[in-house]
This record gives C-alpha cells, structure tokens and sequence, in this order.
C-alpha cells in the first residue's frame, strides 16, 4: 500500500510539472493499492485551480471516487477518510 499526497497527484496530471514524467511513469507502472485521504483531494483541487488547471479536475477527481473505497478515518477519530484507489 503506497500513500500518495498532493504533490504526486499534481505532477501526474500536469503535463508541464517538472516531475509529471516520472509521477505518470511511476502510477502506470505500479502493482500496489494507492491510499489517499479526502483531504488530499481537496488539497489537489484547490492546487489545481490556483495553478490554472482547474479542467483536469473534471477528469480526475470522478474517476479517483468511482475507483475507490473508504479503509479507514484519520488519527484521533477525524472525520478525514481514506481512500484506497483501484485501478
């Protein structure tokens, strides 16, 4: 299982990220589970619109939730979910 924050989610999707080669190289060629939570979602759309590509939301984020299921909460009883995303 491999945890992946907003800074990888954003290089996949942005193909003018300095690292997008390496993050869409590394989401295509994985065999493990990824585990996001929600709020690394909203962190993601917030980046994206704040950076201008607030479009590639539209074909990400339905898919990341239609791929997913809840595995857990956050520490301390949070209302935080995490995600674990299929492909």
């Amino acid at each position: 299982m491999i945890f992946v924050d907003t800074g990888a989610w954003f290089a996949a999707l942005v193909p003018d990220d300095a690292y997008h080669s390496a993050a869409a190289e590394f989401l295509r060629s994985n065999d493990e589970a990824l585990v996001t939570t929600d709020y690394i979602l909203d962190e993601l759309l917030t980046l994206l619109k704040a950076r201008g590509q607030l479009a590639r939301a539209e074909f990400f984020i339905p898919q990341a939730l239609s791929n997913s299921s809840q595995c857990g909460e956050g520490s301390n009883g949070s209302r935080q979910r995490m995600l674990s995303l299929h492909g």
